[in-house]
């Protein structure tokens, strides 16, 4: 049974150990086991609910799950700093909760989700809470072609930047050597200093300070305290590059901080036909010259016990493949270039990945 932690949970067995007894010979418990109460599991997963659950890989940066929860059991074979490839089943950890009755299992349940930090890598911990929450979940009318709409979780962004702003300030204010003693924000001019910019969840913010709905109480390295439209939420903030991941249990972010000047962009960059998973170039069902219609198969893709069809959404020539055999791509790696059969003898154009 793969979800055996369910039954453990309702029946107080411990199913591995039976098997490993009766392996050894040994008979099985003459009483029937009688269930209590109510268990449900979520399988935590690399995987990216926004493009169609395709899986992710990456670095677990944080990997922080809840403890002390009686009744929530966690069974997971990572931890922080995991590398999570293409070779392996995207599944991070199995979270179970036990309570008397379903509503109560329920509720547990997304507790234990919303105090689980695990960032650096795409998974579907916001969709698993969004699901609990659902009113046709909590009614029990949810069934296999249950479809969850689209949800948005920008409402916290702008509050997010503002602390993330203060946290970086004051940070890189308690670390400064040169001239320590100037206060925080100083300007010798009568200009304010520029907003800092950030991306969060694909959208550019110009945080500034003067966010009335934010209030940072207190900083300290990997921890912020704020008042969030009055109410007090601490945060733990773990820095990678640019990049921050923020949690509370109300909300889990990655903050990217761009540099104050754009980067130059290289010239003679090109569009070309993007993988939209990592994965290992299992198949390449074209070569350089061929002539390709929108929906021909380019290539195929093999990722955690998925195989994903990569096709040309254009009428055009294949002008260069720029991956082999066997090769392991990041997503959104450049796979194939395709010239527009109409702007061939003009520029080229190019294909977009579908599946």
């Amino acid at each position: 049974q793969v979800e055996h932690p369910v039954t453990e949970m309702i029946t107080g067995l411990d199913l591995i150990r039976l098997q490993i007894e009766v392996a050894q010979g040994r008979p099985l418990p003459s009483a029937q086991p009688q269930p209590h109460g109510h268990a449900i599991e979520v399988r935590l997963y690399a995987e990216d609910p926004a493009n169609d659950f395709l899986p992710s890989t990456g670095t677990l940066h944080v990997w922080h799950p809840p403890a002390g929860i009686e009744g929530l059991r966690v069974d997971s074979g990572v931890e922080q700093g995991t590398e999570i490839g293409v070779y392996y089943d995207p599944l991070l950890a199995k979270v179970i909760a036990h309570a008397p009755d379903r509503g109560t299992a329920i509720a547990k349940l997304v507790y234990g989700l919303k105090n689980f930090a695990a960032q650096g890598v795409v998974n579907n911990r916001e969709f698993l809470i969004d699901v609990l929450e659902h009113e046709e979940f909590r009614a029990g009318h949810a069934h296999t072609g249950f479809h969850l709409p689209a949800q948005s979780h920008k409402s916290n962004d702008t509050s997010l930047a503002a602390v993330l702003r203060a946290y970086i300030e004051r940070t890189e204010h308690a670390q400064r050597k040169i001239l320590p003693s100037i206060p925080l924000r100083y300007r010798n001019n009568p200009y304010l200093s520029p907003a800092m910019k950030l991306e969060i969840g694909g959208h550019e913010y110009h945080a500034s300070f003067d966010d009335s709905s934010v209030e940072v109480l207190q900083t300290s390295p990997g921890q912020a305290v704020a008042l969030v439209e009055g109410i007090r939420r601490q945060f733990h903030i773990h820095q990678h590059g640019d990049d921050y991941y923020l949690h509370s249990n109300f909300v889990q972010r990655k903050v990217t901080r761009w540099p104050r000047y754009p980067r130059r962009i290289g010239a003679g960059q090109h569009e070309t036909a993007n993988s939209p998973m990592p994965g290992q170039i299992l198949r390449i069902l074209v070569a350089e010259g061929q002539h390709v219609k929108p929906g021909d198969h380019l290539m195929v893709l093999e990722a955690m016990k998925m195989e994903q069809t990569i096709k040309t959404t254009i009428d055009g020539v294949v002008k260069a493949i720029l991956v082999k055999l066997g090769d392991i791509v990041a997503p959104g790696q450049m796979l194939v270039e395709i010239e527009s059969m109409e702007n061939a003898n003009e520029h080229p154009s190019s294909s977009a990945a579908s599946n």
